[in-house]
């Protein structure tokens, strides 16, 4: 299938709070990104570059304009070479990431986090997304752990005690 609809799928089935079959989706218009360690090595690579090009126009080291076309006509071979743009990529693994969340795998949802402050550093969704689920991590373990007291406090049922005294009983007699 192609990509738009793969993309088109996962967001319905997210919508649709079906998250194990969005993520799917996700994954698979993943498996089927060729390179993928290239493409993320490329848009890391792609936003320094802009952040070094920013700080040098800033300081007043402009090239000229024939540089400039240069360039941006290696920067257009090179983002050809990728069937996917900065922008959906982001928009996979945001995706991925919030399901993972709802499905409360939170060391899941840590790594597409990564791989989008990978390709972008300050990418706000990201940031927000982090952050709740550090929330929803905090809470999470604080529920495990009153689980764990209850279970810790209640002992044995009450028909197990009964069995284990009775034969402690005949094994005296």
């Amino acid at each position: 299938m192609q990509l738009s609809l793969r993309l088109n799928l996962s967001l319905y089935h997210y919508k649709k709070k079906e998250y194990s079959d969005c993520i799917n989706q996700c994954n698979i218009i993943v498996e089927n990104l060729i390179n993928l360690e290239d493409i993320l090595s490329y848009y890391e690579n792609e936003s320094s570059c802009q952040e070094c090009n920013e700080e040098e126009q800033t300081e007043g080291k402009t090239k000229g304009v024939a540089m400039d076309e240069e360039t941006s006509r290696a920067t257009d071979e090179c983002c050809s070479r990728y069937i996917i743009k900065k922008d959906t990529l982001i928009k996979i693994f945001l995706r991925r990431a919030s399901a993972f969340l709802h499905v409360q795998d939170y060391d899941k949802c840590r790594e597409n986090i990564t791989l989008i402050r990978r390709v972008d550093k300050q990418n706000e969704e990201a940031i927000n997304l982090e952050k709740k689920m550090c929330i929803d991590l905090s809470i999470y373990e604080q529920k495990q752990r009153e689980l764990y007291r209850k279970m810790c406090s209640m002992g044995l049922p009450p028909g197990k005690d009964n069995v284990k005294g009775s034969i402690q009983k005949e094994h005296k007699m």
